[in-house]
């Protein structure tokens, strides 16, 4: 027999080592006595030997290379060896003797369980002639070790486990199970972990096997008697004072503690699982199981943290695995209280552990998109809260909304709603924020491109908010508790808003426009004779009616309508739904508005003849547009762009001039007052901000850049300097009369003069003092006004500015659609002069960019026409150039390069001979830029032309 074999079997190769087992069993074949004792001995005692792999390799040919089995076979290998014999080597070569080290010590005691293991594996323990009394043997060693080493315990148990399935699939399996729950009982480990897989096990899988009245007090370990012991069993509680089942708990105690879930967790809930499917009547749901055995005992707020850890990866098993009918009862009020405090501070023992469990959840949820409601449920129904995200600050529910299909969204929706109705709060203070929160958390999922939202779940979204927003409901099962407040009222009418901005500019729309439907909505709830918060008067009601009839009447022919006149339709349709939601909402200014769009349809689509046909309907339609783009609504900005885009082609020279204008108006208080007709000291007006945007848009759609967010507030510099002066003179003068008022020197006297003021100091009388008191409320009232003065220039200054950059998102699309158009080219000198004028650098910017755009719009052949009177195209040139002159910034440089280069595109598509005169405009431009220090062209205007030339020459010389 090779040595060599012996030393191949400890090699950390798997492949050596199974090669080593293999020769081995080959030379050992012979049955030479002598040999194969020795074999076992050295085999036996390598598996005590911590050298490299040598346990595992040792083990392996005991078992893998199924060296025992032919030993213990006289068939195989004559009758030279028996059962006893290798039970005896085992013992007396895995025995530590006299003294010896810890170290050793375990070694010796890994051995004899890998032994052992080895036996059982072997298979030779049930055959149908093994002596039943091998196996007990075998069991009682294993079990004297589990109580011996408690660090072992779990091993051992998991050995004689793991061979219940032989035991079952042999002939002598009821036998063999019925001794080892025997001598489970007899050696007290059937209240360990390790018993209770075992005793699950045989309960399940033998009906013949006859159990012990005790130590359990049911044969079902699950049994709704036994949860509290099962409880303590499986978190290994220590005993207490007075705990009847203490002694047979007391030989299960580990020694150390483990940082992973013990194997019985498996068996449990594999357990729990098939009873909950075919309802076995002994078996305690999993949901009481769940509440007793995990949330009471785990996550008690008594636990340590090691067991919470614990209850943490078992959270996350089962959230991986368990059927979607389980998931809601792992939401328990302990763990979730847990959950909370570990997830709020970084600092807590627990805090990873928390968030692997939520990381547990969304993979779950991301396999199964369908089961996101019970996971939504758990957190914020029940024992849970709606504010989890911003308790926990995370963003946990919002990622479920997104991963849930839509079949979880339709019942995530229902949820809300009910929570929305019985928020079970103690009062109003926190009924309003919970209702708000819900409610953006809705709208972010409309908003939202990840989640599937079909038009169903988004309508019954618009309807829940039109009845919240418009309708009250003050009796039977729907009514909310606490009743819903104005407040709250008032925030879903704009929640509902801030849903319509974003579907009227999403792709997939149907014949149904958004604002119709959610409209359609209100009315229903109208017929249904629900309360309304919003009285009409006579006036209103009676223009509310006759635009519904109108609207009527337009969404009828839409379905008739060819694809030309369909867009106009909508066009109108999206205008009277939004106006009358707008009366909904109480604005009687829209009245005017009703009026104006009635013209704009008679002349548009009846094609009628009424007593203002000298006014063209696209001009009193871009005064309505310019109307709504005045007011900071994100819904009123998206339909403007909507409704231009289907009419952006009928518009005139002067509708056009409309939007010119805005851009020359003066960002300053004076230009607000021009701009919206008001008086001199009017303070900018009361607006109505009931559909102002308050939630931070998700935008996703790529054709949408003009949000309200985008415009950057900042960026705005005050071009009143001379106005700051007075102001700062006049507060001046107000610091000199208070010093003046009080007797007090000012604090930038020269310090020369500080020597011959003298001040009367004497106290003052009664009549002084009133004297006084006036002149202090007089110069103060004074100072707020000079400071109201100033904030008033300050806000006057953002709302042209951002009235600006709405009308330039009107202009780009007019650019992208129109370029073509002869009046584009009206475009290019107010664009030009915006970005050289403007005190915004954002409006700037933006301007470049529309022109831009429209420069690049218009290649080859697809170019505006020049004007009927060439001149005036002559004289765009010239004004370009002149613009150019004027201003030295690179990007008032480069548009007015790109404008004028568009504008020579023009002359010379309209004849070649024009090239002689646009040569002359820039020589004359290059003249003064040689001549004048006025003049600050940029070199880039010539050089632009010269590279333009070069490539036009060929197409010229033709």
């Amino acid at each position: 027999m090779s040595l060599s074999h012996f030393r191949d079997l400890a090699s950390n190769d798997e492949t050596v080592r199974l090669k080593a087992a293999h020769s081995l069993l080959s030379e050992l074949s012979s049955g030479n006595s002598e040999a194969i004792e020795y074999a076992l001995n050295r085999l036996i005692r390598g598996l005590a030997s911590g050298r490299e792999s040598s346990r595992i390799g040792f083990s392996v040919a005991l078992t893998e290379a199924s060296l025992l089995a032919q030993l213990l076979n006289p068939v195989i290998i004559g009758d030279n060896i028996d059962f006893a014999r290798v039970l005896d080597i085992l013992k007396s070569r895995t025995h530590p003797e006299g003294s010896v080290a810890g170290q050793e010590e375990r070694d010796h005691h890994f051995g004899r369980l890998f032994g052992l293991e080895a036996l059982i594996k072997s298979s030779i323990l049930f055959h149908q002639n093994s002596p039943l009394d091998q196996w007990v043997q075998v069991l009682d060693l294993i079990f004297e070790l589990a109580k011996k080493k408690a660090w072992l315990r779990e091993e051992c148990g998991w050995i004689v486990y793991d061979a219940l399935p032989t035991i079952s699939a042999s002939g002598t399996g009821s036998a063999h199970l019925q001794v080892t729950i025997d001598r489970l009982c007899a050696n007290s480990l059937a209240k360990t972990p390790e018993g209770v897989a075992i005793w699950l096990y045989i309960c399940r899988h033998d009906p013949k096997v006859v159990f012990p009245k005790s130590p359990w007090k049911c044969k079902d370990l699950l049994h709704q008697s036994n949860l509290t012991t099962l409880a303590k069993v499986l978190k290994e509680a220590p005993p207490i004072e007075g705990d009847t089942d203490a002694e047979d708990r007391t030989s299960g105690q580990k020694g150390s503690w483990s940082s992973k879930l013990h194997f019985s967790w498996n068996v449990v809930l594999s357990d729990l699982y098939e009873a909950e499917y075919v309802k076995t009547k002994t078996t305690s749901s999993f949901k009481d199981f769940w509440q007793c055995v995990v949330d009471d005992s785990l996550f008690s707020a008594s636990a340590s943290e090691e067991r919470k850890l614990w209850g943490f990866l078992l959270f996350c098993k089962v959230i991986e695995e368990a059927p979607e009918y389980l998931i809601s009862d792992l939401f328990s009020r302990n763990f979730l209280r847990c959950l909370i405090n570990q997830l709020c501070n970084t600092e807590r023992y627990l805090h990873r552990a928390a968030q692997k469990a939520l990381r547990a959840i969304h993979a779950r949820a991301e396999a199964s998109p369908e089961m996101t409601y019970s996971m939504i449920a758990g957190l914020i129904s029940g024992n849970g809260t709606p504010s989890f995200d911003q308790v926990t600050k995370t963003r946990t529910i919002e990622k479920l909304l997104n991963q849930a299909d839509n079949t979880a969204l339709t019942r995530v929706l229902q949820l809300y709603q009910n929570i929305i109705q019985y928020p079970s709060t103690d009062g109003l203070k926190s009924t309003e924020p919970r209702r708000q929160l819900l409610a953006d958390q809705l709208v972010a999922v409309l908003r939202s491109g990840k989640s599937e939202r079909s038009d169903g779940w988004i309508m019954s979204l618009l309807s829940m908010f039109a009845r919240f927003g418009y309708f009250t409901v003050e009796e039977g099962e729907s009514k909310p508790s606490p009743p819903i407040s104005g407040t709250s009222q008032n925030m879903f009418r704009t929640r509902m808003s801030s849903c319509l901005a974003h579907l009227i500019s999403s792709k997939n729309q149907n014949d149904d426009s958004w604002p119709f439907r959610a409209l359609s909505a209100i009315r229903d709830y109208e017929r249904q004779h629900m309360a309304s918060v919003i009285e009409l008067d006579g006036t209103i009601r009676d223009a509310k009616d006759s635009a519904m009839k109108r609207l009527d009447r337009i969404h009828k022919k839409m379905s008739t309508a060819k694809k030309g006149k369909k867009a106009t339709l909508r066009a109108f349709e999206l205008l009277y739904s939004l106006v009358i939601l707008l009366l909904y909402n109480g604005d009687s200014d829209t009245l005017s508005i009703l009026d104006e769009l009635r013209i704009c349809y008679d002349k548009v689509i009846r094609h009628k003849k009424t007593g203002t046909d000298g006014v063209d309907p696209t001009e009193v339609l871009i005064e309505i547009l310019l109307s709504f783009i005045s007011k900071p609504s994100v819904l009123l900005r998206k339909l403007a762009q909507q409704v231009f885009s289907a009419f952006a082609g009928n518009i005139n020279a002067d509708g056009l001039q409309l939007l010119l204008n805005v851009l020359e108006s003066k960002e300053s208080l004076a230009g607000q007052q021009e701009l919206f007709d008001q008086e001199a000291d009017d303070d900018g007006g009361s607006e109505d901000m009931s559909d102002v945007e308050e939630i931070e848009p998700d935008d996703t759609d790529n054709n949408d850049t003009g949000d309200d967010d985008d415009v950057v507030w900042e960026d705005i510099e005050d071009d009143t300097s001379g106005s700051d002066d007075m102001d700062n003179d006049g507060a001046a003068r107000l610091n000199a009369a208070l010093a003046a008022a009080l007797g007090t020197r000012r604090t930038h006297v020269d310090m020369a003069d500080e020597g011959s003021s003298t001040g009367d100091e004497s106290d003052m009388n009664d009549e002084d003092m009133i004297a006084l008191d006036d002149t202090l409320v007089k110069i103060f009232k004074e100072r707020k006004r000079i400071a109201g003065k100033k904030r008033q220039k300050k806000d006057a200054k953002e709302t042209i500015i951002n009235f600006k950059t709405r009308v330039l998102d009107l202009l780009e699309i007019y650019a992208k659609f129109q370029h073509t158009n002869v009046l584009s080219l009206k475009l290019i000198l107010p664009l030009l002069k915006l970005i050289r004028s403007t005190s915004s650098k954002q409006i700037g910017s933006r301007a470049a960019a529309v022109l831009k755009d429209y420069a690049r719009a218009c290649k080859g052949s697809d170019i505006p026409p020049p004007t009927d009177n060439v001149e005036d195209t002559w004289a765009q040139l010239r004004g370009i150039h002149e613009e150019a002159m004027k201003e030295s910034s690179h990007a008032h440089s480069h548009a007015c390069s790109q404008a004028s280069l568009l504008v020579v595109k023009v002359l010379v598509g309209a004849d070649r001979e024009n090239v002689k005169g646009i040569v002359g405009v820039y020589a004359e431009t290059w003249t003064q830029w040689l001549m004048s220090r006025k003049c600050r062209v940029q070199p880039s205007l010539f050089s632009d032309f010269v590279n333009w030339s070069t490539s036009a020459s060929k197409q010229l010389q033709r």
